[in-house]
């Protein structure tokens, strides 16, 4: 019985933790203070601003490829859109695509190397997103090893 009430207090303590991010993040947004993303899938920024940005970072520079724009994220570990046509990344709505870290991407740029950089958006002002080492669904599963290991010794 004992086994069972800490098993279900544990469970209350992931769920709970899970979607404290997400209420904390609709009160700020309610309240004026989050600006993490930009203000529409079609503004376009200066790749080299947006504070992810990294030129030694092949996924992220897309050095190599034909065509200067891709889709930002403002998640530190996720990798960017490149594209190899240009056909594709005139069409894209990064907004709209999902990142490898299974968020969507915050927006597009365009590269210093492009003739039309100069007239594009500074991502100076953009705040990162942080990025989680745990997901709830990871963190559940830890708790649930911890409330199993702590009623085996309580036995």
């Amino acid at each position: 019985m004992r086994v069972l009430l800490v098993v279900l207090a544990l469970v209350g303590v992931a769920a709970a933790y899970r979607t404290q991010p997400r209420q904390a993040a609709k009160l700020a947004a309610a309240h004026g203070e989050l600006a993490t993303a930009p203000a529409s899938g079609s503004d376009l920024y200066k790749c080299e601003t947006i504070k992810t940005y990294n030129a030694k970072d092949d996924k992220i520079s897309c050095s190599g490829k034909p065509v200067s724009f891709a889709c930002f994220s403002l998640h530190h570990k996720a990798a960017w859109q490149c594209f190899d046509d240009k056909a594709a990344a005139n069409d894209a709505d990064c907004t709209k695509i999902d990142a490898p870290n299974g968020h969507k991407y915050d927006g597009a740029c365009v590269y210093a190397r492009d003739f039309t950089f100069w007239g594009k958006l500074d991502g100076t002002e953009l705040k990162t997103k942080k990025d989680s080492g745990a997901n709830g669904k990871s963190m559940a599963g830890v708790l649930a090893i911890v409330a199993a290991s702590a009623a085996m010794m309580w036995q």
